[in-house]
């Protein structure tokens, strides 16, 4: 029984670290069937209006909750790819999906955000557009508003794999 135990934990454990639930999981998207095309428009905190896709700058598009704990850790990674990414014309933008007005997101973003630049969708347009499924989640989008890589759960881990795909980009 221990054996047959121990077998189906092994199984399980394999299945888990197949789908990427464990540490999270990024994907370059050219590698699959169809790349992703999107057009997504937001208006940021700062009032300023947010356009991805299509004629627009490559775009890192972040998206979070407030009540997610591994979003609040995010930002940091955020504000430094933010950093590193401003002299090669890539823009960072963290989505926050909360339910409800901008107070929240407002107030997350103050102690957190740092230069990222911060929208709220409060509305679910980012799902629709991006098929967005949990918290955080992150895609790459090319300038021809081509999602060229997706990464579910934590960025930090999959940075080596956002490189990669940024040098494709170039």
């Amino acid at each position: 029984m221990a054996a047959r135990h121990s077998a189906e934990v092994r199984a399980f454990a394999l299945v888990i670290v197949a789908l990427g639930l464990l540490g999270g999981a990024a994907t370059p998207v050219a590698a699959q069937a169809r790349a992703l095309r999107v057009s997504y428009s937001v208006r940021a905190l700062d009032s300023t209006e947010v356009r991805v896709g299509a004629g627009q700058a490559v775009t890192l598009v972040a998206v979070f909750a407030t009540w997610c704990t591994t979003c609040r850790s995010e930002f940091a990674t955020l504000d430094s790819l933010r950093r590193s990414l401003a002299t090669r014309g890539v823009r960072v933008v963290a989505l926050g999906v909360d339910e409800g007005d901008d107070t929240r997101v407002r107030r997350f973003a103050a102690a957190r955000a740092g230069g990222v630049l911060v929208a709220h969708d409060a509305s679910g347009a980012v799902g629709r557009a991006f098929g967005t499924v949990g918290v955080p989640e992150s895609y790459l989008v090319d300038a021809m508003g081509v999602v060229r890589w997706h990464a579910q759960g934590e960025l930090r881990g999959a940075i080596p794999s956002l490189r990669r795909a940024l040098a494709v980009l170039r």
